[in-house]
This record gives C-alpha cells, sequence and structure tokens, in this order.
C-alpha cells in the first residue's frame, strides 16, 4: 500500500510558500527601486532591471510551482491517488510486495493537471485561468529548459502574473492576509520585532497599489482604488518611527457611506472605530476621526487648525 498520503492542506500550505517566496523575489528587486526612486525612464533602469532577469524569472518559477501546488491540492481534496501516473510502469520497483510513501511515485505531469482537475473536482476552471496558467507555464518552460533571449521579463507583469494566479485560485481579494499571515510567521518574524515586520508589509504593497489599475485593485485587494484612503492607528503605531516621511493609509470605511462609523484595515484586519465630524486642520476635506482621541485619519491631524493655532 501507498502511506504518507499527503492532504488537501499540505499542498495549499505549500502553495502559500510558493506564492510568497516569489513575492520576496520581487520584493527585494523592488526594495531598491522604492528606496531610490528609480524611474522607468531613467537611464539605470534598464541596466538594472537587465541585471535582474534571473531573479524575475525565479520569481516567476515559483510562483507557477505556487499555482501547481494549489491545483493539486484540490485534486487531493477529491482523492490523493488522483496524483498517481496510472501507467504501472512508471511505480517505483516492489511497489506491489512492499509499503512505500507517496512520494516515491511520479506524479502526473503539470500539462495534467488541468484536464485531471476539471474531470474529478466539484467546480471547474474558468476559461480565463486555462489560458492564464498555460501562459505562465509555457514561460516558466523556456526559462527553465532553454536559454531564450526573447524572454525579457518585466517586474510589474510577473507581479500581475502572481496577483492573478492566486486570484484565480484562492478567491479575489485574499492575497493581502496571506502575504500578511506569512510575514509573521517567516524566519524574519523571529529576529525582527512587530514594528520592523508590519513596515516590510505596508512598503510592499504601497509600491504595488501604485501601479495597478483601479479594475485590479478591486480585484486583488477588494476595493476600489477610487476609495479614499485612512491612516491606520494600529499601523501608524508599528510604522511611524521607520517611515516618518508617510502613514500607513491602507484603511477603509466599511461600509463605503456617508455615515459610516468603522473602518478596516486592509494591512492588519483591524476594526477602527470612528465618529464622523469635521477636521479643524486647515484645507483637510475629512470628517472621519478616530473615536479613541479624535485624530484625523486623513491628515493624522499634521498642518494648522482653522483658527491658525
Amino acid at each position: 500500500m501507498i502511506t504518507d498520503l499527503p492532504t488537501e492542506e499540505d499542498f495549499i500550505a505549500s502553495s502559500d510558500q510558493f506564492f510568497n517566496l516569489a513575492w520576496d523575489r520581487l520584493s527585494e528587486l523592488s526594495e531598491y527601486v522604492r528606496d531610490t526612486n528609480l524611474g522607468d525612464d531613467d537611464p539605470l533602469a534598464d541596466e538594472y532591471w537587465t541585471a535582474a532577469q534571473h531573479k524575475l524569472s525565479n520569481a516567476l518559477i515559483l510562483l507557477q510551482q505556487g499555482a501547481e501546488f494549489a491545483l493539486k491540492g484540490r485534486i487531493c481534496s477529491v482523492s490523493p491517488y488522483l496524483l498517481i501516473r496510472s501507467d504501472s510502469g512508471d511505480f517505483p520497483s516492489k511497489s506491489q510486495e512492499v509499503d512505500l510513501p507517496f512520494s516515491e511515485f511520479k506524479t502526473i505531469d503539470a500539462a495534467s493537471l488541468i484536464e485531471v482537475h476539471d474531470t474529478f473536482y466539484k467546480d471547474r476552471l474558468p476559461v480565463s485561468f486555462r489560458s492564464h496558467f498555460s501562459e505562465v507555464r509555457k514561460l516558466r518552460n523556456s526559462l527553465m529548459h532553454t536559454v531564450d533571449k526573447r524572454v525579457v521579463l518585466v517586474e510589474k507583469d510577473v507581479y500581475r502574473k502572481l496577483l492573478e494566479s492566486y486570484a484565480l485560485l484562492h478567491g479575489e481579494g485574499r492575497w493581502i492576509s496571506c502575504r500578511s499571515e506569512y510575514i509573521d510567521n517567516s524566519e524574519k518574524a523571529i529576529t525582527a520585532d512587530g514594528k520592523l515586520m508590519r513596515t516590510d508589509l505596508f512598503l510592499e504593497i504601497r509600491y504595488v497599489s501604485e501601479f495597478l489599475s483601479d479594475s485590479e485593485w478591486k480585484r486583488y485587494f477588494g476595493i476600489s482604488k477610487k476609495a479614499r484612503r485612512y491612516i491606520c492607528p494600529s499601523c501608524e503605531s508599528y510604522t511611524y518611527e521607520l517611515i516618518m516621511d508617510d502613514h500607513p493609509n491602507f484603511a477603509f470605511l466599511n461600509p463605503n457611506t456617508p455615515d459610516s462609523t468603522n473602518l478596516s484595515c486592509l494591512l492588519c484586519d483591524e476594526q477602527i472605530d470612528v465618529i464622523r465630524s469635521s477636521c479643524d486642520q486647515a484645507g483637510c476635506p475629512s470628517n472621519v476621526l478616530w473615536a479613541e482621541d479624535d485624530t484625523c485619519l486623513l491628515c493624522y491631524g499634521q498642518g494648522p487648525k482653522e483658527d491658525g493655532s
């Protein structure tokens, strides 16, 4: 018999790890761009991204691995045996005589995952996923099995491919919670305090959000990019000492109505009670104040007051 059978949870956990490792690679490259404000039209940009092609390739390979493991997890929820190649010629030697762990058996090729998934899983994959998965898989194969000088990866496109893959497989608007959980449980969390970890997440999401369209924002973060963003007091308490030039403003009215008295933070999932009263800072249009101490969560009390003081 086959022992040590994997579970759906095993594959999904590994899938999340691969997606986050891919994001790590991208974030490491983006850190220099964030710190130096390197623009696409800067002469140094082409040189930088040319030198970074191998790391961008690594990110794309990892994200595709994450997508494949997510599919394997779904198939595994029906039966892990569906992942084993059915040709007995591929079975390990003497598998009919001794018990062997699942890991010693050859599994189906990535090209077969969608067919097996849609044959046995309760919900078939959308057509959009089929084309997306095929495109990324072919690109990954080109990077792994040959040297094709025509393949030039663009950082922002790799970010989008990662976010799209995750949304198609795990649901829209769920990436930030996945990323937050990964950071909280990573090896960095053992040696770094909460301030540094929360700051990393804020800087990553702020950078990516700048080049995403409104429709992409809605799809990947679950809210319109046009909705007014407010400062989260909880995130602010962690990040202020490290990034005093900016505030972690990823809190949104929930629901987004004129009389709403609650904010939800995308980064930490904190629910913030607010009161609806005009800010006393000159020129600030906000009427959303933190219920705890009346601080304006749009300007955070910075700037001259209406009375000039």
